[in-house]
């Protein structure tokens, strides 16, 4: 099969997040960072593998959270949703069990994960998939930032049905014939589906007044913004800059940054070392008095 051949065994890796308030989660260079933001009685339970050549990671969330995923700029990334309760939003788009979503590489995509929320997602580096679409005679597989599904085709149906299969078995991560199959199946839908996840959407706006506002934040030190300043950074009026936040991620900002804030302020706190700094200085230093 060429360079579509995984090249070394992928031992899987699990994850259990239980009674936290945020965790992290990194697959073959994908970042994601959840924040809680409700109820639940299980953990939240990632199962990942990789290798060089791909990595692929099953999991299922077992308390509401909040989700900020960032793809790395020199991968592909397809997400199968395995199942979708009410409520559960990538993006804004209303999830349903079976969608199959497209990231291309440098973006960021917001979700809500209500409990009972779980995904299949494989990451695929370009350059190893431009690599296979030339084995097998195909264009360059690149894939627009459009977070609608991708419609219903054979090869879209057979992706989801091995992701499926991984879901349903994490032991198959470890197997490379079965990756390297997986693989495959995902340069031909990337190829195949470039141009028609392409075309922006409205979602869009919305995507981009939260980046504009979390990059602004993110930048005077997660400081608790004024919605004045966030709506310069935006460059959006109040009502727009709430809208969107509540339709991306559910939440209006000021409560997304208290959350971030909470999340920034326990991270410092686990680093900090006692002996040179004190609770209330590292609260006072994120601007919590």
């Amino acid at each position: 099969m060429g360079s579509g051949r995984i090249t070394k065994r992928a031992e899987p890796t699990t994850t259990i997040a239980h009674e936290v308030d945020t965790f992290e989660t990194a697959i073959g260079g994908l970042h994601v960072e959840y924040v809680r933001v409700g109820d639940g009685a299980r953990p939240c339970v990632m199962t990942s593998a990789g290798t060089g050549d791909a990595a692929l990671s099953v999991g299922s969330v077992g308390f509401s959270v909040i989700a900020q995923t960032e793809t790395p700029q020199d991968c592909n990334v397809l997400a199968l949703i395995t199942a979708a309760p009410p409520g559960a939003k990538w993006n804004e788009t209303e999830l349903r069990t079976g969608h199959l979503f497209a990231y291309a590489p440098g973006t960021t995509h917001f979700a809500v994960d209500p409990p009972g929320t779980a995904a299949a997602l494989l990451v695929l580096p370009t350059n190893h998939a431009a690599s296979i679409a030339s084995d097998l005679g195909l264009g360059d597989p690149e894939v627009g930032r459009s977070m609608a599904p991708l419609p219903a085709s054979p090869a879209v149906q057979r992706l989801s049905r091995s992701m499926q299969h991984c879901f349903e078995r994490p032991q198959r991560l470890a197997d490379q014939i079965a990756l390297t199959r997986l693989v495959e199946e995902a340069v031909r839908v990337l190829t195949r589906h470039r141009s028609s996840n392409g075309t922006p959407s409205r979602r869009l706006d919305n995507r981009a007044i939260m980046r504009n506002c979390v990059d602004y934040v993110e930048s005077i030190g997660w400081r608790q913004p004024s919605m004045r300043a966030l709506c310069r950074a935006a460059f959006a009026s109040e009502s727009r800059v709430r809208k969107a936040f509540i339709d991306v991620v559910g939440v209006p900002p000021t409560r997304y940054f208290q959350m971030r804030q909470l999340s920034v302020m326990r991270s410092a706190l686990i680093e900090a070392r006692p002996e040179n700094s004190t609770v209330t200085e590292v609260a006072m230093s994120l601007g919590v008095t």
